[in-house]
């Protein structure tokens, strides 16, 4: 009874800790801000008009009909041609947030989804790292390196991070939690097309025991039996990747994505990271160097492992730039354990080095404790000051990009103009969400749906090269182009619709203007009506 009674207290003191009652420490301060840090950093993230809308609605159309599409129904210059929806799964539980909470649940997911993802690394840095500030560096580093637009790719980046956590902890203790890892693969196949990258960590944590184990004296020499188990959870996670409604034919779907050539030459995420362009350098290069560098000047040697899970992830990263988010993740655990290995002396001398430690005199720790409890009750108010349903009250703006075509949406809607509309690419997923099954969209995120022949052509467009015998091919009757932010080429498209005489302006304010062409007949109207101002200026007198 007396032992009963004290895990109670202490279980009680942990949730009194939680809702401010006590105090919290310093420590707990620090651990809770990445976390704090990647969900708000998630209620930031505007919803982006590529890889949401269209997951949106087909989430929907699944959800009414109970059923997969196996064809394209969103665009008409793909209509009909076989569609595979891997991440049926995530689409499904778009909806259902959205249907659940609006875009502000929606958006409020996403922010805890980035939390989730550090939650398994925390556990493994307080693991690697002695030190509370070696620890804690590598888990802001990745909630400030993960990619935070809303899109299906974050699940799998949440199921990689569970995925490391319990191979690494079977690698340093055997537990039954790695028997967990063919369910989450059922999960994950459904999620995302990212699942392969499970198969491909356990090979290298595979690989790895069964080369210590023929060599020797490296490091922590798996025994046979923990080595049979890494192979028949290989062996039953790859089965479990059959349970989505493909069958094997998931992965002729992800083969078929990364050899298409529209996704390869024109999608900016599959283009390998550039140094120079801050995304690059934020989601890869900026971990990459750190990482090289820590072990570089650490006296501690990289394991085996390490050097392993460093090659075969920044090789990986360094061929597309949506690739980086997995070397972000497996670099935080190797840092916080190398960091403290490091002589940091020429920037701290040891006397100032010792006034950092985290322990203070009796005499300062109610200080400290109100301190604390300010710091606490701060991040409570930024969380909620930041979250979807106040932000929309205070700022009095709604959650989606600020480039959202939505009032040109809302005439196209509210009029109901019929008839095919070129558009940039940028607003295919959000006319699918919007107007369809009224409108279908010229162009939309699913780029390997559409062949490399039509994504040149729609280039060609863009370029004012041919654009109108191209329109005319395609049978547009209506252009939808984007003024904010635009580029020189669109710039120069617009003007020349504007000015051709054949194109008339609908709809136009400072976000998208709407162009419908004209017909013979109003053609010839408008004509003969400008030359008869032309004549009455010239002749105000007759």
């Amino acid at each position: 009874m007396e032992k009963n009674g004290s895990e109670s207290r202490k279980i009680c003191k942990k949730w009194f800790c939680i809702f401010g009652l006590r105090a919290p420490t310093l420590k707990q301060l620090w651990w809770s801000f990445p976390l704090f840090f990647a969900a708000v950093r998630g209620f930031l993230a505007p919803l982006g008009l590529l890889d949401f809308y269209w997951h949106l609605r087909i989430g929907q159309v699944i959800v009414e009909t109970l059923s997969i599409p196996r064809t394209d129904i969103f665009s008409f210059t793909a209509a009909g041609k076989e569609f595979i929806d891997q991440s049926w799964l995530a689409d499904v539980l778009f909806y259902i947030i959205y249907k659940a909470g609006g875009f502000a649940l929606v958006v409020f997911g996403n922010g805890i989804l980035l939390s989730l993802i550090l939650l398994p690394l925390s556990f493994l840095c307080r693991k690697a790292g002695p030190k509370t500030w070696s620890s804690v560096f590598p888990l802001f580093l990745v909630a400030f390196c993960l990619p935070w637009n809303l899109r299906p790719q974050i699940y799998s980046s949440a199921l990689f991070s569970f995925f490391y956590w319990i191979l690494w902890s079977y690698r340093s203790k055997a537990s039954s939690a790695i028997y967990a890892l063919p369910v989450l693969m059922i999960v994950w196949v459904n999620l995302h097309g990212a699942f392969p990258i499970g198969l491909g960590l356990i090979v290298i944590f595979l690989a790895v025991e069964l080369i210590e184990l023929l060599v020797g004296g490296m490091g922590d020499a798996a025994s046979t039996q923990r080595l049979k188990v890494l192979a028949l959870i290989l062996v039953l996670c790859f089965v479990a990747t059959m349970a989505n409604p493909e069958l094997y034919g998931v992965y002729d779907y992800v083969l078929s994505i990364m050899k298409s050539a529209s996704v390869q030459k024109y999608v900016t995420e599959w283009q390998p990271p550039a140094v120079s362009s801050s995304d690059g350098f934020t989601l890869f290069y900026l971990p990459f160097f750190l990482l090289t560098l820590a072990f570089i000047v650490s006296s501690r040697r990289p394991s085996l492992l390490e050097l392993s899970l460093y090659a075969a992830f920044s090789a990986y990263g360094l061929m597309a730039l949506r690739n980086c988010v997995w070397f972000v993740i497996v670099s935080a655990p190797m840092l916080a354990r190398h960091l403290p290995s490091i002589d940091w002396s020429f920037i701290h001398p040891k006397p100032a080095a010792s006034a950092l430690r985290l322990s203070h005199p009796h005499a300062r720790r109610k200080e400290l404790a109100s301190l604390n409890r300010v710091i606490a009750l701060a991040m409570i108010v930024v969380f909620i000051m930041h979250s979807p349903w106040v932000k929309m009250r205070l700022q009095k703006s709604t959650l989606q990009s600020p480039d959202t075509p939505v009032g040109a949406m809302d005439f196209i809607e509210r009029n109901w103009i019929q008839g095919n509309i070129f558009h940039p690419q940028l607003y295919g997923d959000y006319l699918i969400w919007r107007l369809w099954p009224e409108q279908r969209s010229f162009f939309d995120g699913r780029v390997h749906l559409f062949d490399e022949a039509f994504v040149k052509e729609y280039s060609k467009v863009l370029h004012c090269a041919e654009w109108e015998a191209l329109l005319a091919k395609y049978d547009i009757k209506y252009l939808l182009l984007p003024k904010g932010k635009q580029d020189e080429d669109m710039v120069k498209l617009i003007e020349a619709a504007r000015y051709s005489g054949r194109w008339a302006a609908r709809y136009e304010d400072d976000i998208a203007v709407l162009f419908e062409r004209m017909s013979g007949c109003a053609f010839f109207q408008r004509d003969a009506a400008r030359i008869n101002r032309m004549s009455a200026s010239c002749n105000p007198h007759p």
